[in-house]
């Protein structure tokens, strides 16, 4: 009768639901683990991890049980945790849903950063808030460098073009392109196979190539040898006439 009919829509309706919710979570499960981007799920009242996908494990070198013993102040270096959990919390009252260049640490100690864009979901009933991270580390790198290297050419126009400028206030890598002038000298290192160095007159290293490890990692930085290196360096340019 019609009650059967309706009983049988139902389960039919039942069923196509639950079908619907293993293909939501099938799809939730293959971003989760397949985006490039690093994503941890965390609660929001414990501020402790819930989940993390593969990035993220290869991000900060934890296994995904790892992550869930941690909480999130400790992914951060001490002297950042106070500001990065104040934008934890800005997040999770969806005050903003970005922070870019935060500091973050890895499991072994060493520091990279990344920009984190998160959004507050709930979890089994739990409030959470899901982070994406990108690691920045190189572009924040290259970033410096240029910022440094125009730091450079400015101080060269301004001794250079301005009518009180005085380019002997310049040292020599204010007025080299140092970088251009190592992939030349690497260049030619690989050409010749002999080792090259360019110091200035204060016996600062500015390009040096094929030189040996015994020299770059022992003579160069342990202060005792390195000072003798110094002292070797400027007596053969003492002679040197300006």
């Amino acid at each position: 009768g019609s009650c059967e009919d309706r009983a049988i829509d139902e389960a039919g309706r039942g069923e196509q639901m639950k079908g619907t919710t293993r293909n939501s979570e099938e799809q939730y499960r293959v971003v989760f683990e397949g985006s490039p981007q690093g994503i941890l799920v965390a609660d929001i009242a414990t501020k402790r991890v819930l989940s993390a996908n593969p990035a993220a494990c290869g991000m900060f070198g934890y296994t995904a049980d790892e992550f869930m013993q941690l909480e999130i102040a400790l992914l951060h270096p001490e002297d950042s945790r106070d500001y990065a959990m104040s934008e934890f919390l800005a997040q999770t009252r969806s005050e903003k849903n970005r922070t870019s260049g935060l500091p973050c640490l890895r499991k072994d100690g060493r520091l990279f950063y990344a920009d984190i864009s998160s959004t507050p979901s709930a979890i089994a009933g739990r409030p959470c808030l899901v982070g994406f991270f990108a690691d920045i580390t190189e572009r924040k790198r290259t970033e410096e460098e240029l910022a440094r290297s125009e730091g450079r050419i400015r101080r060269r126009l301004e001794s250079l073009l301005a009518p009180e400028g005085d380019i002997s206030t310049l040292a020599l890598g204010d007025l080299l392109d140092i970088p251009a002038l190592q992939a030349l000298m690497d260049d030619f290192t690989r050409a010749s196979g002999m080792g090259t160095a360019i110091l200035d007159t204060k016996g600062t290293v500015l390009v040096a190539t094929g030189w040996q490890d015994i020299c770059t990692r022992f003579h160069r930085v342990h202060p005792v040898t390195a000072a003798f290196c110094t002292e070797s360096d400027l007596a053969l340019a003492k002679d040197l006439k300006e």
